[in-house]
């Protein structure tokens, strides 16, 4: 799970290390983008939802994927909105659990 979350803060952010022959944050358009988001971000919410019983301090909605790139691209939840979650079952759900959480901590 942890190569498919840096590929997407790759993805978003650049391959400054060049791990990759061609930069993944010029092989695709923001939609495209929030559609791997999707995708990966749907993967680590399930298993943040198993495991935070666990260890919660490891596990947490603070530390995940989506709620990490929705803090720093804000416009990526837009599009996967406009997207209609690019049909991932209960994403709609997941994510409204993460900005609640966002927007909570926001608040403090």
């Amino acid at each position: 799970m942890y190569s498919l979350i840096d590929y997407v803060y790759i993805v978003f952010d650049g391959d400054i290390n060049k791990v990759y022959n061609n930069d993944p944050s010029k092989e695709f358009n923001d939609e495209e983008k929030a559609h791997i988001l999707s995708i990966i971000g749907d993967m680590d919410i399930r298993l943040t939802s198993k495991f935070k019983s666990l260890n919660p301090s490891v596990w947490s909605n603070e530390g995940s994927l989506i709620y990490n790139t929705f803090n720093s691209k804000p416009k990526i939840l837009k599009i996967i909105e406009a997207k209609k979650f690019f049909g991932i079952p209960n994403l709609k759900e997941k994510i409204s659990t993460i900005t609640n959480e966002i927007e909570a901590t926001s608040d403090r």
